[in-house]
């Protein structure tokens, strides 16, 4: 039965920046032949919990570093600062924990999941000078372009709309998340869905206890007006207009439910210097929870290792 993955407090360490408190995940290298510096980014609807047994997957690569993102896992958000959740505001966020982290000039490798992929893209963009450390970047299921996604006009016009008008104010955001994003309604929406939601499908009704149980933390953790409005960005997001002179390896999903392979492909191609795809073996984008290292290793192609021999 799924069960909600915690973190050894030993390798958690406080994270501050411009007077926002957060979390950093650091795990040591494995051994003296795998010693490169791996900066894993999260996605949208994720936290450090969420990302663990991946993050302890690519250790086997190398050291891991991996932040809080402002308004995400808990981290206070970039409006309680006076900024615009905006991923230009995270990518110079992410900027400025890259010049603390990395001194130096010292190399390191990017690691984006979905959303982190595309704060750490804009990172680049928006801080050339940070390029000439990144030895590549790994993308898993990320994208650049809002003509990435695969969904129905229909669909997509009501989730710009309800992003965008959710996004204008933190008020209406602030209502929500006190009153419709709990528990009840959140196990209820997932229920309803059971046999065709890619996050719980398969599963038993008591093992759907235990995946809602961590959805409901991944809701109440990831503050709602920054959902709102990074989830529009995204929804009208173009990174193709500025080169990153970096190589991209894409870990594509072949039934990715989000996602056109194709045109994601295309679109990277515009970004970076250089393209190289792999697949991963997975039935859907992401699942709510990877239990072990030893799962998310199954995902990690075997080509991405061979980055690192």
């Amino acid at each position: 039965m799924p069960t909600l993955p915690t973190i050894p407090k030993e390798f958690v360490r406080p994270l501050a920046i411009h007077g926002l408190a957060g979390r950093v995940v650091e795990l040591p290298a494995p051994d003296t032949k795998h010693t490169t510096d791996i900066l894993v980014i999260y996605g949208h609807h994720s936290s450090l919990e969420r990302m663990y047994s991946t993050a302890e997957a690519i250790n086997q690569f190398g050291s891991i570093i991996m932040p809080d993102l402002p308004g995400f896992g808990g981290m206070p958000s970039l409006a309680d600062i006076g900024k615009r959740p905006s991923i230009d505001n995270l990518a110079d966020y992410l900027a400025d924990f890259v010049r603390q982290r990395f001194i130096h000039g010292k190399k390191f490798v990017i690691f984006g999941m979905s959303f982190g992929f595309v704060v750490a893209t804009r990172m680049l963009q928006r801080h050339p000078e940070l390029q000439k450390q990144v030895q590549f970047v790994i993308s898993f299921v990320g994208f650049t372009h809002f003509k990435d996604f695969k969904v129905k006009a229909r669909t997509y016009n009501l989730l710009k709309f309800t992003a965008s008008t959710l996004s204008k104010r933190r008020l209406p955001a602030r209502i929500i998340a006190s009153t419709i994003v709990q528990r009840p309604f959140i196990a209820s929406a997932y229920n309803l869905r059971a046999k065709t939601h890619p996050k719980m499908k398969g599963f038993s009704y008591d093992e759907r206890k235990s995946l809602i149980d961590f959805e409901v933390i991944l809701w109440q953790s990831n503050e709602l007006f920054t959902y709102f409005a990074t989830g529009h960005e995204m929804l009208t997001l173009d990174l193709t207009h500025t080169k990153i002179a970096v190589p991209v390896h894409h870990i594509a999903v072949e039934a990715d439910q989000y996602f056109d392979n194709k045109v994601v492909k295309r679109h990277m191609e515009q970004v970076y210097a250089e393209y190289y795809p792999h697949e991963a073996q997975m039935e859907n984008h992401a699942p709510t929870i990877i239990e072990t290292a030893e799962v998310a290793k199954r995902i990690i192609p075997k080509t991405i290792g061979d980055l690192f021999s």
